[in-house]
């Protein structure tokens, strides 16, 4: 569990550290256009924390030889906690630090509906997400624990033990 605590801990801040890196530049205001491209990019970090957790396991506590399960359970543990602790660090963004981040995503990608000709309907009902800060965090969480277990699943592939 060591290993999954320190490589959930230090992904989940790194997560936070790539959010304040994307407000600084100005990717949620000044030049928000580009916001979705960071956020994307963003997916890099679970991804080598997950593989280096897996390997370190592989290498430290199995001698070489980890079985696709045990791959898995400690790739979903560093999920588990690198989620929760974004979780915290955005909702204390949402709230605290940067209040009008959700408001201005809102608009943008409102209006980005509407040049892509969507209704004013639909682009209202696409971005009600972001009138609740809460439920944006929930949102947020609920999917960086579905695409981590994706990346678990692909990476527990890579790094099992073949005799497995």
């Amino acid at each position: 569990m060591k290993t999954e605590l320190k490589y959930g801990i230090i992904a989940g801040l790194s997560s936070i550290v790539w959010l304040y890196i994307e407000f600084a530049i100005g990717f949620h205001e000044k030049h928000i256009e580009f916001q979705p491209i960071a956020s994307s990019i963003s997916i890099i970090i679970p991804i080598v924390f997950i593989a280096l957790g897996i390997a370190e396991k592989r290498r430290k506590k199995y001698a070489g030889l980890i079985s696709y399960w045990r791959a898995v359970v400690c790739g979903l543990l560093i999920v588990l906690i690198s989620s929760i602790i974004y979780a915290i660090g955005l909702t204390h963004y949402c709230y605290d630090i940067y209040p009008e981040f959700l408001q201005n995503i809102k608009e943008y990608v409102h209006q980005d509906l509407l040049k892509a000709g969507k209704s004013a309907v639909f682009a209202e009902e696409m971005t009600a997400i972001y009138n609740h800060p809460a439920a944006y965090v929930v949102r947020s969480f609920t999917g960086a624990v579905l695409g981590g277990f994706i990346i678990v699943l692909v990476i527990a592939t890579l790094y099992r033990s073949r005799k497995d």
